[in-house]
């Protein structure tokens, strides 16, 4: 019995599976840098040479709370910060007409939304 042919087409097999595994991880590996890299594309470099994460955009708690009292003419009750990606927004509540609570939302831009 020959089983030379079979065994060349197995070895053909191995070989065409070794090489797709291959193209396979090289894509994984770039794709994985290139995320990397971008990561590291929000980060600043300190003296130290450790990556720290950069400071978030937009405007400051007082500034939203000063736009948010312009914009009602109430007074402000409280201010919460949550950082979305590197922007910060703020739920600010205000006591409108000294009767009722409003909660408005300010973007990192200083646009106010209602809740």
């Amino acid at each position: 019995m020959n089983n030379t042919p079979h065994r060349v087409s197995a070895v053909r097999r191995v070989r065409h599976l070794t090489g797709c595994i291959a193209v396979v991880l090289a894509l994984l590996s770039s794709t994985s840098w290139a995320q990397t890299r971008d990561d590291l594309k929000g980060m600043s470099q300190d003296a130290n040479s450790y990556f720290v994460p950069a400071k978030p955009v937009g405007i400051s708690a007082e500034q939203a709370t000063a736009i948010v009292r312009e914009h009602t003419g109430g007074r402000v009750l409280s201010t919460n910060s949550r950082q979305v990606g590197q922007f910060m927004h703020y739920r600010v509540r205000v006591l409108v007409n000294g009767e009722r609570v409003v909660t408005l939302t300010v973007d990192q831009r200083g646009r106010i939304n209602r809740r």
